[in-house]
């Protein structure tokens, strides 16, 4: 679906970044987070990371309007949302909150420790140094 869309987005013409992002707010983490309180503690290992990031690659260059060349690394925090292992997470937290399963604090908690991660993980990794300054 996004790969049609892609070849839709272009820099200078096609669908808006808002578009995009709505598609890509309203239709595809929807699909990827469904049912994600069962599976998401297998968002932690490397393989699972490396595909659902290449997974959201390209909604992510079409939400920016960013050269194929960009790191993926870098792409999500341009596009302005997190990694999608990361997101998974956050949602799977936000659900338990919903449903009273954990506490604010422990939320708050959580949450502060996916951002931390998330800047190491930006910080430490090799590619994206010149989009990074």
């Amino acid at each position: 679906m996004y790969g049609r869309m892609r070849r839709l987005r272009s820099a200078n013409w096609g669908m808006g970044q808002h578009a995009a992002r709505t598609i890509y707010r309203g239709v595809f983490l929807p699909r990827v987070t469904y049912a994600a309180e069962i599976w998401s503690s297998g968002t932690r290992l490397e393989k699972s990371k490396k595909k659902l990031l290449s997974a959201q690659r390209a909604p992510l260059l079409a939400m920016t309007g960013a050269y194929n060349t960009v790191s993926t690394n870098c792409l999500p925090t341009v596009a302005g949302t997190m990694p999608l292992d990361l997101e998974i997470r956050m949602h799977v937290l936000t659900q338990k909150k919903r449903k009273q399963e954990i506490t604010n604090a422990a939320f708050d908690g959580s949450v502060d420790d996916l951002f931390n991660e998330w800047q190491l993980r930006y910080d430490t990794l090799p590619k994206g140094n010149w989009s990074k300054k």
